[in-house]
């Protein structure tokens, strides 16, 4: 039963992904949240500890993979965070904003639009860790971080390329 259900949360990400964008994790985790109440109500007529078993579910999904073997909502995160939004950045499509303390898109007129700040202000991303959990933020963070070290590598090469021509 929560295999299905994780598999259509998984299906829904996956159409978001295709059209360059996935589902806010707000919104994910209402969803979630939803659910979970429906299941709650026939809690009174099963007896099994319906709490365990969700929170089994759940936890499955801050895994890389779940236990049949499939992509979880946390390694689509974290795919798309790093694959997407940090592409972006790099392209310069993206900047951080501190007025907003979220980064904020750079649309060229005629480009299709992206809004970056609705997926990097601190509520979105306060959903996303609880929806994801710590161990997927730490993963999602230490995959940023090895992103954009090797950005800051291939500059600094490049830099140095640069100054032996000079």
């Amino acid at each position: 039963m929560f295999h299905q259900d994780n598999q259509f949360y998984i299906r829904y990400l996956m159409e978001k992904k295709l059209h360059v964008t996935i589902a806010y994790g707000a919104v994910l985790g209402e969803e979630w949240k939803r659910k979970a109440m429906k299941v709650m109500t026939v809690k009174a007529q099963v007896h099994i500890d319906i709490t365990r078993v969700f929170n089994n579910a759940l936890l499955q999904q801050t895994q890389s993979v779940d236990s049949h073997g499939e992509k979880t909502v946390a390694a689509l995160y974290t795919q798309w965070y790093s694959e997407v939004l940090l592409r972006r950045v790099s392209a310069g499509n993206i900047c951080f904003s501190n007025n907003q303390r979220a980064f904020v898109s750079l649309t060229a007129e005629g480009a299709i639009p992206f809004n970056a700040e609705e997926f990097s202000n601190i509520n979105e991303l306060r959903a996303l860790a609880e929806l994801i959990g710590p161990y997927d933020m730490k993963l999602l963070n230490e995959t940023l971080m090895w992103h954009i070290a090797s950005q800051v590598q291939e500059l600094k090469y490049r830099w140095e390329e640069k100054k032996m021509f000079c």
